[in-house]
């Protein structure tokens, strides 16, 4: 069993009491002598055992509602308290605090109000007194033993008899504690005081000090401001120097002061001085650099000599003998001395810190006068310069304006020329078409009309050769618009009309364009569309052009039974749509690529050779592509066919539908004596000569037929027999004919009749003014019999539908 502290419980009531007063009184004493609290608390807990019998003890001190243990002492091995516990976490705690009363808990396994914690399990019966001092609990006695039922009243008594002693001298103590840690912060406020007063000192005494330097360099200031000004206000460079010289001697006052500059290695220039007499000759002459100066201009630094005789460097220069100090102050701008000026003195050591200062200073200033005035010198002296040279320049700028007038007439003149020479271009193809396809157009008719057998039965032998005309003047009619559109190309007269096209419907069209050479041959065609592509943006017409181009050209180079290809492909992910014509041909070697797309060029260029044709379906189809904003490129190889790939911008439109015209969708040309002309026909040509067999054919078919040549009888015809179709050719004298077509739009009995224009040169923008205006089509010379049977035709539909001007079919027209 764990032996228990302190005196046995049989003693007397009155040996007890004596204890008490024992210990209370050496309490009191070692609380007196020893005010330290944490040196004191254990000696009262160790008095303490000499009255009351406990195993452990601790006094807790209250502060801020929370329990401090300040001292320990027990017969079990201690447990390290925490450094503070809230009251209102110790239930049996809580109730001694608050009543300022012991509480005895005897046995705390019975007890609700009693918390087990770490190093408390052999506790059994529990005493808490409360230390009370001056009517306030400061803490309490915390007692514990391991026996049920340990402490008595007598116990109780006795402990808070003790505790109330006790509390008293732990009261004082920390009174007296706190008044020692009130009287060190007041020594250390005090100190801090005054080593705040010795600092304000010493930060006043800066201030008078700083204050007496500010003066001085307000003062300084002035001098140097004054200096400035006056040394400042002139530009000529002598006068900047005698004003800095006589402004240091004013400051200084010493006998003599000069300026020198550097000139070589061992020269200065003599410029002038104040207070001494320089002979006129002497300024601006060379002189040897001293020592002392060579020292001043190398260290960029001011120098004294403090006595001159004591100096072994000092020169004694004849006449001057009396000087008996110098100094001398560097000029410096921008890093490097462009000066030093001398001052000397009959006095020995006149020269002092105080005029360094001042004269550097003064010396900064000067060096930028000093700069300033040899900048404006030079200005001025490039001034002159540059007013000779600009005077030369205006006789030379006048002389070559003179020239220039004469090449600018001479230039006018040819500009002139050339535009002519253009404009006589444009008219000699225009006349050589019209003159050419005039013919054609007779050659065209009259062919057509004698393979119908118009005027008798033809033989084999006389149909045949009438074939071979019909199909050499199609070749020459498309000869001369490859010529002119590669003339009018390379003008830059070409303009796109763009418009969503339907890319299925524009290859089968070119597709039905070849047949007829590609059955002569027996070719075979394949044709792989694409789905996925429905319309691309494009110039219709000029797409049609480079499709029919390339597909003549790969029949033209493939042998009879070859096989003609023609392949779409969409690539929604690069923005383009390639279109592919490839043949099983004679191919290209890799040496012509060069000269495939150039005019007027074909790879066999031999007079005998044996492909026909100008070299200019390729060309044509380049320049068009590129105006798409396209390329194209070519695979080829001798013997192996060719595959040339056209690629083309293309987007999928987001709402487009692609809607063509009804006569657009299946082009289909009318027998040649399939239909009648119910109604009549006005022909608006001023050379009756090439339509002559074709009017004559067409009244075979019934319903009459009215010529004129002008365009003002032509409006007259019109509004008289109204007629079902106009074919109008577009150089019809008196009256411009898109004037005539505006004017016959204008009255409503012309409302339902079909306005053809016949053009005999294709111009850019031509067919849409004409279609602007109000024609109802556009079509370009020859006009065979088959296709203006054709247009009449399609007119007479459109009038039974009533259908609005403007109508005609365009794939028939252009």
């Amino acid at each position: 069993m764990v032996g228990a502290i302190g005196a046995p419980h049989n003693d007397t009531m009155d040996e007890t009491d004596r204890r008490l007063s024992k210990v209370l009184l050496e309490v009191t004493r070692t609380l007196s002598s020893n005010l330290d609290l944490p040196d004191a608390l254990p000696v009262i807990l160790d008095q303490l055992a000499g009255i009351v019998e406990y195993d452990s003890a601790s006094i807790m001190l209250l502060e801020d509602g929370m329990l401090r243990s300040v001292a320990q002492r027990s017969v079990f091995p201690l447990v390290p308290d925490p450094m503070a516990i809230a009251v209102a976490d110790l239930a049996h705690v809580q109730h001694v605090i608050q009543t300022a009363s012991p509480v005895v808990i005897s046995n705390v396994l019975t007890d609700p109000r009693w918390r087990k914690r770490n190093g408390n399990q052999h506790i059994r019966c529990w005493l808490g007194v409360p230390l009370v001092a001056k009517g306030e609990c400061i803490g309490l006695l915390n007692l514990s033993h391991h026996t049920v039922d340990h402490f008595t009243r007598r116990d109780i008594e006795l402990t808070f008899s003790f505790a109330a002693h006790a509390a008293i001298a732990i009261h004082n103590a920390r009174l007296y504690a706190q008044a020692v840690n009130e009287l060190a912060e007041r020594r250390a406020v005090q100190a801090r005081l005054e080593a705040a007063q010795a600092a304000l000192q010493h930060k006043v005494d800066e201030l008078e000090m700083a204050q007496r330097a500010e003066q001085e360099q307000r003062r300084l200031a002035e001098i140097i401001s004054e200096v400035a000004a006056v040394i400042n206000s002139t530009l000529d460079l002598d006068e900047v120097i005698q004003q800095i010289l006589v402004q240091m001697q004013r400051i200084v006052g010493c006998n003599i002061i000069s300026l020198k500059i550097p000139h070589g290695e061992g020269t200065l220039y003599h410029a002038f001085a104040v207070g001494v007499e320089i002979p006129q000759d002497a300024v601006g002459k060379e002189m040897p650099i001293f020592e002392l100066e060579r020292r001043v201009l190398q260290e960029e630094r001011p120098l004294i000599v403090v006595d001159t005789t004591e100096c072994s460097d000092w020169v004694v220069v004849p006449g001057f003998e009396f000087i008996r100090s110098w100094m001398g102050v560097p000029v410096i701008h921008r890093g490097a001395p462009i000066a030093i000026i001398d001052l000397d003195s009959s006095e020995v050591a006149f020269f002092n810190e105080d005029h360094i200062a001042t004269l550097t200073a003064i010396a900064n200033h000067a060096a930028l006068a000093i700069n300033n005035a040899r900048l404006y010198q030079q200005v001025q002296k490039e001034l002159a310069e540059r007013r000779r040279a600009e005077e030369t320049l205006a006789k030379e700028r006048a002389h070559l304006a003179e020239r220039v007038a004469e090449q600018t007439a001479d230039l006018r003149a040819a500009n002139a020329e050339l535009a002519r020479a253009a404009r006589m271009k444009d008219e000699f193809l225009a006349a050589m078409s019209h003159e050419l396809r005039t013919p054609l157009n007779t050659i065209t008719v009259m062919t057509d009309v004698m393979l119908e057998q118009i005027y008798g039965k033809l033989n084999e032998r006389q149909m045949h050769a009438l074939q071979r005309v019909a199909a050499s003047s199609q070749q020459l009619i498309s000869l001369i618009s490859d010529i002119i559109d590669v003339a009018r190309i390379e003008a830059g007269q070409i303009e796109l009309l763009p418009g969503y096209v339907e890319l299925d419907a524009l290859c089968r069209r070119a597709l039905r364009l070849a047949e007829k050479d590609v059955s002569l041959k027996r070719q075979r065609i394949e044709y792989e569309p694409d789905p996925e592509v429905a319309v691309l943006r494009g110039d219709e017409r000029r797409l049609r052009q480079i499709l029919a181009n390339l597909l003549s050209n790969a029949v033209k180079f493939t042998d009879e039974e070859g096989v003609i290809g023609l392949r779409c492909r969409g690539y929604p992910d690069r923005e383009l749509v390639e279109i592919t014509v490839w043949d099983t041909g004679i191919g290209i070697a890799q040496a012509d690529m060069g000269d495939l797309f150039q005019p007027f060029v074909q790879l066999d260029g031999s007079l005998n050779r044996r492909y026909e044709g100008t070299g200019l379906g390729l060309t044509i189809v380049h320049r068009l592509v590129a105006l798409h904003g396209g390329s194209v490129s070519v695979h080829s190889g001798p013997g192996r066919g060719t595959e040339i790939t056209v690629a083309l911008p293309w987007s999928r439109p987001a709402d487009h539908a692609p809607s063509l015209e009804e006569g657009e969708k299946e082009e289909t040309t009318p027998g040649a004596g399939s239909s009648t002309l119910p109604r009549a026909v006005l022909f608006v040509e001023p050379y009756r000569v090439a339509i002559q067999e074709l009017v004559h054919r067409l009244e075979q078919r019934g319903g009459p037929i009215t010529i004129t040549e002008n365009g003002r009888e032509a409006i007259d015809l019109a509004l008289q027999h109204q007629p079902g179709i106009i074919f109008l050719n577009t150089l019809i004298p008196e009256l411009d004919a898109l004037d005539v077509v505006r004017r016959m739009r204008r009255h409503e009995e012309l409302a339902n009749t079909s306005i053809i224009a016949v053009a005999t040169i294709n111009y850019d923008g031509q067919r849409e003014r004409y279609l602007t205006a109000g024609a109802d089509g556009y079509f370009v010379k020859p006009l065979g019999l088959a296709q203006a049977a054709a247009l009449i035709e399609s007119g007479h539909r459109r009038e039974g539908a009533s259908q609005p001007a403007g109508h005609l079919s365009r794939s028939i027209l252009s």
